[in-house]
């Protein structure tokens, strides 16, 4: 574990090196906090600090404090040390220390050190957990990508966004042609994995800042803001072409998969609301399935109304 030791007391300094070594930390000293406060924000911060309640510029309390009020980083395990006419405990708990030492006897220091070390690795644990906990509640279990809940928030987060900035915005929703006869000849287990094949692909065929969601089953919804009409029918027929261009790979079985494309394209300025796009985008999917599957529809969002525009994937594709 990193420790920081922030003190510019020459014999304190000493002391400290002597015992962490001992103990087998890795010892970094900082003189003053402003280099202590340097070194607890860099790209591999030391994730325990003591700091000698005597340092300056700004005080160890403000420095206790400034490191409690940011609101990214790692765990933070702070002590501070205590010298004579610094009677600061009570304010040092309240501005965000963990615990304070008022002697630097080795076996009291290392006690110490071995608390902090548990407890930082209980946070890490919570915040470990914490985090999957989060990653379950926002993504589909099966892809990896959005789930429906998370998708369409993104959605409606987009759709103010755009307005607010004046840019367009594009949906679009993704089904996976005849799925139910994949499942139907090859079991839910091949099904499966044609689908997180399928997500693989449609994730490395959109831009990095799109958002790609399950919406249900084997159908998908892609949010796409900044997108015009060009791009957005270019784009969709990448995708359709990306996950058409080869068969899906399960055991010893290749599963040829197609998917169908609808598109809602919206300029920021006409009134709608997050329905009339995802009807629009739906409007667009139904019509490119009673077309034949495998193909790219769109329709033009204005208002509440929808005004459907045919699209020709050998055309697209050119």
């Amino acid at each position: 574990m990193r420790v920081l030791a922030a003190t510019a007391d020459a014999g304190t300094r000493a002391d400290l090196q002597s015992i962490l070594q001992a103990l087998d930390y890795e010892v970094t000293f900082a003189s003053d906090s402003e280099e202590a406060w340097r070194k607890l924000n860099s790209e591999s911060p030391p994730t325990l600090a003591l700091l000698d309640c005597a340092l300056s510029k700004p005080s160890a309390i403000a420095l206790c404090r400034r490191l409690r009020d940011r609101r990214e980083g790692p765990c933070l395990y702070v002590i501070l040390l205590e010298q004579p006419n610094h009677p600061v405990a009570a304010q040092a708990f309240a501005a965000g220390a963990d615990d304070y030492l008022d002697s630097l006897a080795p076996p009291r220091v290392e006690l110490r050190l071995r608390a902090a070390e548990h407890i930082i690795n209980l946070q890490r644990n919570l915040m470990a957990s914490r985090q999957a906990l989060e990653y379950k509640s926002t993504h589909d279990s099966l892809t990896g990508v959005w789930n429906r809940s998370e998708v369409l928030d993104t959605l409606q987060r987009e759709i103010a966004r755009c307005e607010r900035e004046g840019q367009a915005l594009v949906v679009v929703m993704v089904d996976v042609d005849h799925f139910k006869r994949v499942n139907d000849m090859h079991g839910h287990v091949a099904g499966d994995a044609a689908l997180r094949e399928v997500t693989a692909r449609l994730m490395t065929s959109i831009r990095p800042y799109d958002a790609l969601g399950r919406y249900g089953g084997e159908e998908f919804i892609g949010v796409l803001p900044g997108c015009s009409k060009d791009n957005a029918i270019a784009m969709a027929e990448r995708l359709r072409l990306r996950v058409a261009s080869e068969p899906v790979d399960v055991g010893v079985v290749s599963i040829p998969i197609t998917i169908s494309l609808g598109l809602a394209m919206w300029q920021a300025g006409d009134e709608c609301d997050m329905q009339a796009v995802l009807r629009a985008a739906d409007a667009a999917l139904y019509r490119a399935k009673r077309a034949g599957r495998n193909r790219v529809e769109a329709a033009w969002v204005e208002s509440t109304s929808r005004v459907s525009i045919p699209i020709d994937p050998t055309i697209a594709a050119a």
